[in-house]
This record gives structure tokens, C-alpha cells and sequence, in this order.
């Protein structure tokens, strides 16, 4: 039963990343675990754990991953799904649902 439902499937070549996306939409400055380490270590002990506390809990304050969801969504119904719309809001939908906060090593 299965060979019939998928034998019509074609495999689609990858799409490229649009040039420039990280330059043009996304912050660029993502402090290393290293570079955090030293910052919070010439602070005192409650300023630390402060810092530490809201590097962690950073993603949960961000709204922004639905809309961009959302926004994928609406440039393969107004654009077509190859579109560059399309395509530069799917990476930006991935890119955003995966970025660390921390990049290790540094």
C-alpha cells in the first residue's frame, strides 16, 4: 500500500540560503561561554546568578518564533512556495527556532 501512495513523490533539490540573511535580519552579537564566564565573574554573587538566570530564561520572553510560523505561511500563499519570500522566511523561521543563545567554543 505504501510504494503506491509515495510512488508519485519527486525529491526536490535543497534550496540555498538567501546571500546575506544573518547580516540583514539578525543580530550579530552572540556573547561565547567564555566571554560570559569572564563578565560575571567580576560581579558580585546575586549579580551572577542574575545574569545567568536571564541568559537562560532569554528565550522564553521572545514571541517573535510563532510570527515567523506565521509569516512563512503567508508568503507561500501570497508569493508561491519557491519564492524567495518564501524561502528567506523559512530560514528565518529555522534560524530562529535553533539559534543558541551561548555559541561554545568560543
Amino acid at each position: 500500500m505504501l510504494p503506491l501512495i509515495v510512488a508519485h513523490f519527486k525529491n526536490q533539490p535543497l534550496t540555498e540560503k538567501p546571500r546575506n540573511l544573518t547580516d540583514d535580519y539578525f543580530q550579530q552579537h552572540v556573547e561565547s561561554v567564555t566571554a560570559f564566564s569572564e563578565r560575571v565573574s567580576t560581579m558580585p554573587t546575586r549579580a551572577a546568578q542574575k545574569a545567568f538566570q536571564e541568559i537562560c530564561l532569554l528565550g522564553m520572553q521572545d514571541s517573535k518564533v510563532g510570527l515567523y510560523s506565521t509569516f512563512h505561511d503567508f508568503a507561500i500563499w501570497k508569493h508561491g512556495l519557491a519564492s524567495p519570500e518564501a524561502v528567506r522566511m523559512a530560514y528565518m523561521y529555522v534560524i530562529r527556532c535553533h539559534v543558541d543563545v551561548l555559541s561554545y567554543p568560543d
